[in-house]
């Protein structure tokens, strides 16, 4: 068995906003409350979107372009990770996927629908509730950061809990400062965070591509 030390080196991402007095004064509270809730949203949008960066660097492709995407393609990607020769991955296996993605999973599950009786089990369930089912053991999310390119495809993942180490320098922080000099007066907000992706095992993790056609 071979083992080898990996280096990630968190960075770090801040957002600022700023609120004018006069903003303050003349919005409605709920509005400004948003607003307050905003940057926390934007960041974690912001981490979730490189995570995705990261696990767009895989070498290792299934699904076909143009093509809707299969729950045989994730069954392929989980037990070619856990079967894998060179070391096995292991469990828990989870799934990243567009939401236009899924609803190929829907389709290709409910497709009988009116054609057959449809008893209860995993079609009644997907046709009642939507697609929230695992496939193969792997856990399916849904993901709406997941880019989609100029021909209407989307890559999406699967992949081994332990392939991906998220290094996280610091805690959320937040901090406020008086602007008196800026618009009559007003209040910056700074929203402070570090983490870096790493991947432990190339051998443990898939894009997925397939057609992110919007459904009709």
């Amino acid at each position: 068995y071979d083992d080898s030390a990996i280096t990630i080196t968190p960075e770090m991402v801040q957002i600022q906003t700023f609120i004018t007095d006069k903003s303050r004064r003349n919005i409605n509270s709920r509005v400004l409350a948003k607003m307050g809730a905003m940057p926390g949203e934007a960041m974690m949008r912001k981490k979730d979107q490189d995570g995705l960066t990261a696990m767009d660097a895989s070498n290792n492709d299934l699904g076909t372009a143009n093509t809707p995407v299969q729950t045989g393609d994730v069954a392929s990607a989980r037990y070619r990770i856990t079967s894998n020769a060179t070391e096995p991955g292991p469990m828990p296996i989870s799934g990243v996927f567009h939401g236009f993605c899924i609803k190929d999973f829907y389709d290709e599950l409910v497709g009988g629908t009116g054609t057959y009786p449809v008893p209860d089990g995993a079609t009644a369930t997907v046709f009642q509730s939507g697609f929230n089912l695992p496939i193969a053991n792997v856990s399916i999310f849904e993901d709406g950061n997941i880019s989609i390119d100029s021909n209407s495809d989307a890559k999406n993942f699967v992949f081994s809990k332990s392939a991906w180490v998220l290094v996280e320098g610091m805690t959320i922080k937040t901090e406020p400062r008086r602007e008196p000099h800026i618009g009559g007066g007003g209040d910056s907000l700074f929203l402070t965070d570090e983490y870096a992706y790493g991947l432990r095992s190339s051998n443990w993790t898939f894009e997925i591509i397939g057609d992110a056609t919007a459904p009709a």
